[in-house]
């Protein structure tokens, strides 16, 4: 499984994802998603931005664990269906 690793390297570098947003140029929710691994894919450009902002190789933002499968996200789709019995979900506020 390949795993970015943009929460340890701001904690290392102490930064956090606002303040990398601010320097990048990035938006949050895109730093977000970043450090808490939801994305299936990652762009090259906001790993050499944020490489570049951080001060760090590249290859220090990504990990891979072989011996780990990988697990794709659940889609939102996915989520909505598995929450619909769930009287307590709201999914938007139209459906409030």
């Amino acid at each position: 499984m390949i795993r970015i690793r943009l929460k340890e390297v701001l904690e290392e570098k102490g930064y956090s994802q606002r303040g990398l947003a601010r320097e990048s140029g990035l938006r949050p929710a895109a730093i977000n998603n970043l450090v808490n691994n939801k994305k299936e894919f990652v762009y090259l450009y906001h790993l050499d931005v944020i490489a570049r902002v951080l001060d760090v190789d590249p290859r220090e933002l990504i990990e891979y664990d072989p011996s780990k499968p990988y697990e794709r996200p659940a889609s939102s789709a996915e989520l909505s269906k598995a929450n619909k019995g769930n009287k307590n979900y709201v999914r938007n506020k139209s459906d409030a």
